[in-house]
Order: C-alpha cells, then sequence, then structure tokens
C-alpha cells in the first residue's frame, strides 16, 4: 500500500531506530525525527540528546553516555561540518585524516551522517530564531556557521546528507563516499 495508495489513505509508521527501515520504505515517506527523551529545560545535554536519538535500547544508550569517547565522536562530526564550511575542498584531506578513523564502519558512518543533519538543522533553527533542539553544548559554533550560510544552502546541504546516507547500506567505499559528500557539500 506505500507503492500505489489508495486515495485519501494515510500510514503512519513508527520506529524507535530509523537505521532498521528500509530505504525504499523511507523513500516513500515523510520522515519525522521525535526526540523520546523528556526534553526539559534541565535536561539540554547534547550527549543525552543524541544518545537517545541514535540508540533504541536503555543499555546502549548508558555505554555511549559513560564512554569516555563519546564526545570526542561528536566533537568529530561538528569539527567535520564546520572544517567543511570553512575550508571547502581541503575538507577531503580533513576526513582522511580524522573522520573516518573515528568513524570506520558503516554503521558509525550513518550514526555520523545522522548527526550531521541534526547539527544542520540546528543551524537552520537559529536562523530561524528557534530554539536548539540538539547542539546545545555547541551553540556559539552554531551561531558562527549561521552567519555564512543561507537558508537554500542548509536546506540542500540538509537534502545532500540525506540522499549519501541512503547509499551507505549499499556496498559502497567510505572514502569514496565521503568525498562525494564533501564536494557535494562545498557545491551545495
Amino acid at each position: 500500500f506505500l507503492e500505489e495508495p489508495s486515495e485519501g489513505i494515510i500510514a503512519i509508521l513508527t520506529t524507535e531506530n530509523i537505521h532498521q527501515v528500509l530505504g525504499t520504505i523511507k523513500s516513500r515517506c515523510q520522515l519525522l525525527s521525535l526526540i523520546r527523551t523528556k526534553n526539559n529545560e534541565n535536561n539540554k545535554d547534547t550527549k543525552s540528546l543524541l544518545a537517545n536519538l541514535t540508540f533504541n535500547n536503555k543499555e546502549d544508550i548508558d555505554n555511549f553516555l559513560n564512554n569516555e569517547d563519546s564526545i570526542n565522536r561528536i566533537n568529530t562530526v561538528v569539527d567535520f561540518v564546520n572544517f567543511v564550511e570553512k575550508s571547502k575542498n581541503k575538507a577531503i584531506i580533513y576526513k582522511n585524516k580524522s573522520f573516518l578513523e573515528v568513524f570506520s564502519d558503516k554503521k558509525q558512518l550513518e550514526i555520523a551522517f545522522s548527526w550531521m543533519i541534526l547539527y544542520y538543522k540546528d543551524v537552520l533553527n537559529y536562523k530561524l530564531n528557534q530554539e536548539l533542539e540538539y547542539y546545545y553544548d555547541y551553540d556559539n559554533d552554531i551561531k558562527s556557521l549561521s552567519d555564512s550560510i543561507t537558508m537554500a544552502s542548509l536546506c540542500k546541504k540538509i537534502e545532500i546528507i540525506v540522499n549519501l546516507s541512503e547509499k551507505i547500506k549499499f556496498n559502497v567505499n567510505n572514502n569514496m563516499l565521503m568525498d562525494k559528500l564533501v564536494i557535494k557539500l562545498v557545491e551545495g
């Protein structure tokens, strides 16, 4: 019924882990991300928010929160996006040195791409005078990036990452995928 829905039919599919949904199904859907944590004023911690968005069971969330390397992973994504935006084509060299060392397998790369989308989304939130949703701890980076990027460019970059993240599931070379990501982000 997703391929050729009858008129007037609306289907609502829910999942706790979007990464486990087939790409052919996601391509036929409008995706909405909902935070599973109680997002009150005392819980504006990037690490906790990303843990709850990324993992679908308490053990994985706790492992992420208690792992000292988790902040390094988040910082790598933020640094990568900021470096691409400031240094443009030099980012291809950067990703070979650090990004793929931190996100070495396909599952980790998929997580990194989803975090990039959320980072750009927060830049978009800032440009729209909305509250940041995920990267509270990086508000200065977001403000700085916001000054140098247009709304149209932000939307295009999010679209680029979404489209390329679909390719991760296939047998693609991570280096080539990252090269393509950098090139498209610089163009976008």
